[in-house]
């Protein structure tokens, strides 16, 4: 589970940068600026332009989203397996919206730091338009989640097949109009998540030496790694109370588990995000330009810090299966 949560988080980013890039022209090219590319930076596209693009590419990625889970719903109601990848689809297709739609908003901070004039990395800025984004996120997705609820991911097949073919028809769109809410609730998420690493960027490198970088990244890993964990934690025990309360959850606790799972799933990604940059300071290949030598370098790199994290995995018993009747769960399936 590890290893597919990572080549779907790797894969989507390598899909949605290719996409935008050479389909839409909304980015740089790779290795922009290097002599042997001979590519100039063009730099990001404006806002509306991003707009744009993640609203055409939502309703295309959420038909290919669903058609991935209405295969493996079909193939297991006649007793056959799905082919292998398939179940990889909707999660990366949540994702490449997610990086999209990050992108937008990325794009937007940037011309607002220009038209500002703020100097000192725009820190305030940042943290100001970060917590804006994660309240009106977490509003939106407490808003978009009854509506994804109320499809299943599975449903009897008895119960399937005594529907006549026009409402079979009809539940096929219902599906689709819940999966594309999915996916822009997943997308909001990213959104955030996204802002918020911009964020810590600001104040990590504030006023230090590009020759202390590997230091500082690295003890900013450490707090991260801290906070991350005391607080997920934290907030656990908080939703275990809640979950565990008699009668139907009000807006109110409903708005509270969204924003407890936003929190953990920001501190996260930003703890991810600070791990990847104290990798590539700490083994300079990964900024050298390509070669075979390069290459194997990366490459192993790469495999011993997958090894010695599935190691982890083991040792900590943390596996990421889902528990009996969570496969039915939608809300649990697109986490």
């Amino acid at each position: 589970d590890f290893l597919a949560n990572s080549i779907i988080f790797v894969m989507s980013r390598m899909w949605s940068d290719a996409i935008a890039i050479y389909l839409f022209g909304l980015n740089s090219t790779w290795y922009c600026g290097w002599a042997l590319v001979q590519d100039e930076c063009s730099g990001m596209a404006r806002p509306h332009q991003w707009l744009l693009y993640v609203l055409g590419l939502v309703p295309f990625a959420g038909f290919l989203k669903h058609l991935a889970e209405w295969t493996i719903v079909h193939k297991k109601r006649v007793g056959q397996t799905a082919p292998r990848g398939v179940h990889l689809v909707p999660s990366v297709m949540n994702y490449i919206v997610g990086w999209g739609a990050g992108n937008m908003m990325i794009a937007l901070l940037t011309e607002m730091q220009a038209s500002s004039g703020c100097n000192d990395r725009c820190a305030w800025l940042k943290i100001s338009f970060a917590g804006m984004a994660t309240v009106v996120g977490v509003v939106f997705i407490t808003l978009l989640k009854p509506f994804v609820a109320e499809i299943e991911c599975v449903k009897s097949p008895a119960d399937y097949a005594r529907k006549p073919p026009y409402f079979k028809m009809i539940d096929w769109f219902e599906e689709l109009l819940a999966d594309v809410l999915a996916m822009i609730s997943r997308g909001l998420t990213v959104i955030i998540m996204m802002l918020w690493v911009e964020t810590y960027l600001a104040w990590e490198y504030k006023d230090v030496s590009v020759s202390a970088y590997t230091k500082v990244s690295f003890l900013f890993l450490l707090s991260m790694m801290f906070l991350g964990s005391f607080t997920s934690v934290f907030l656990e025990r908080i939703e275990i109370k809640i979950k565990s309360t008699d009668g139907e959850l009000t807006w109110h606790l409903k708005a509270a588990l969204e924003l407890s799972d936003m929190i953990q799933s920001i501190l996260a990604f930003v703890t991810g995000c600070a791990a990847t940059d104290f990798v590539d300071y700490l083994f300079s290949s990964f900024n050298a330009f390509p070669s075979w030598v390069v290459l194997l370098q990366n490459v192993s790199i790469t495999v011993l810090l997958t090894l010695a994290c599935v190691a982890w995995l083991v040792v900590t018993g943390e596996t990421g299966v889902l528990e009996e009747g969570e496969n039915v769960d939608r809300e649990e399936v697109e986490k």
